[in-house]
């Protein structure tokens, strides 16, 4: 007996020896097909002219998992069945359209496709980024499409789309890279015009300069405990080695020295192209310590420190940082008692941890030409003339600095009197 289409039943409805076919309740037609090998997939099937004389056709509406949840695959059918009233073929309007757009190579798939080979990779360091923007949030609603027919209102609607699913500032980076795209397809004649003259960012976004405070810092440092492996120590390494998120998440066990606590970034993953050595404070060192190793299907040792599969670092930081944030709201809602709403902690980012570091350090009296090779910064306070002649790396310096800064973040969790000796800015 049909039964409404719910994730639940998705999810429960195993594979067979061939496709399996579930039909929805509520709306005629529509339905979920999972195959052989797992792929779960929402169809809707219909008949046009000869009404029930007719051989029946299928439409796939798209796989299970985003943008295609249950109940927006439910709304895509009942889409589909009332053109299919109106006299229309769904599924031959479909296959003549890319048809006639792969006859041009001119789909929008095909084109984001190129601009990731041809320009991403090539020009910048971020196109994974880049590529995942696209992946998820443009090319499985154009990707079928002749990329000249894709107009500003498309572009407005799907940012549209994005803001009301409550990731605003996610339009603004998705934007970004569409409107990168046509710019490219255009200087290649792929299309006339960009459809993004005129299109403005849909979010407003603060100034990133959020440096938390110091009980700010000890309530993240503390509700990282409780993320458990993989982001409870990633969050405490980013708050100890003021590296970038992206460095810290894609740290390998290869890079790191543990007896001589360093870490190296090669410059293949340095966002500057320069290979950094981190020194590693005695927290650092031990939190890697325990951190527990992966073993992989054949037997060897995972590389990746930071992982959930073996096989790629970690990701999912939306989710983490979500996460923690409902954490240290639990802890605060604790302190206040229930007589009172504890509010929550004020909007902040993973990066903003490495610029509250980086005023520590300057709070501790460290010097700034040292907090910029900490920072692996390429053009720091020291310019021009001397920053040619100035090849000094200030190792020794950089670790005395990172070791006193440990100091100083154990001091502000535990609460221990303040033994930490400010370090000062050595005499020219």
């Amino acid at each position: 007996m049909p039964e409404k289409i719910t994730k639940r039943l998705v999810d429960a409805t195993k594979p067979g020896t061939k496709d399996v076919f579930v039909w929805d309740s509520e709306v005629k037609g529509f339905g979920l097909k999972v195959t052989p090998a797992g792929s779960r997939v929402y169809i809707v099937q219909y008949r046009v002219e000869g009404g029930r004389t007719a051989a029946p056709k299928r439409f796939t509406i798209g796989k299970h998992g985003s943008p295609w949840t249950a109940d927006k695959a439910r709304d895509e059918a009942i889409r589909i069945l009332g053109q299919v009233k109106a006299g229309n073929d769904p599924q031959a309007q479909k296959v003549a359209g890319r048809e006639s757009a792969n006859a041009k190579g001119d789909t929008f798939a095909d084109i984001a496709d190129l601009f990731i080979d041809r320009h991403a990779k090539v020009n910048t360091r971020g196109w994974k980024e880049t590529k995942r923007l696209l992946d998820k949030h443009v090319t499985p609603y154009w990707g079928d499409r002749p990329v000249a027919s894709i107009t500003r209102r498309d572009v407005n609607k799907r940012l549209d789309e994005i803001v009301d699913s409550g990731t605003a500032v996610t339009a603004n980076r998705v934007l970004a890279v569409v409107r990168k795209l046509f710019n490219w397809a255009a200087s290649k004649d792929y299309v006339q015009a960009t459809p993004c003259v005129g299109v403005q960012p849909p979010a407003e976004e603060e100034s990133r300069d959020r440096v938390l405070t110091d009980d700010e810092l000890r309530e993240v440092w503390l509700a990282a405990g409780g993320l458990g492996d993989p982001f409870g120590p990633f969050v405490r390494l980013l708050i100890l080695t003021a590296q970038r998120r992206d460095e810290v998440a894609g740290m390998r066990w290869s890079e790191v020295d543990l007896p001589g606590k360093t870490w190296i970034i090669p410059k293949e993953r340095a966002k500057n192209g320069k290979a950094h050595v981190v020194p590693l404070s005695e927290s650092a060192a031990e939190i890697l310590k325990a951190v527990p190793r992966i073993t992989l299907e054949d037997g060897k040792p995972c590389d990746f420190v930071f992982s959930t599969t073996g096989l790629a670092p970690v990701s999912g930081f939306s989710r983490a940082k979500a996460n923690l944030d409902r954490l240290v709201l639990k802890a605060r809602q604790k302190a206040v008692g229930e007589g009172e709403e504890a509010a929550p902690m004020p909007g902040w980012w993973f990066h903003d941890l490495r610029r509250t570091t980086t005023t520590g350090l300057a709070r501790m009296g460290i010097p700034p030409q040292i907090a910029d090779r900490i920072l692996n910064h390429t053009q720091g306070t020291i310019k021009g003339v001397a920053a040619v002649y100035n090849r000094h790396e200030y190792l020794d310096e950089r670790r005395a600095a990172l070791d006193a800064w440990a100091r100083r973040v154990d001091q502000l969790v535990t609460g221990k009197p303040d033994n930490v000796v400010e370090l000062r800015p050595a005499v020219a």
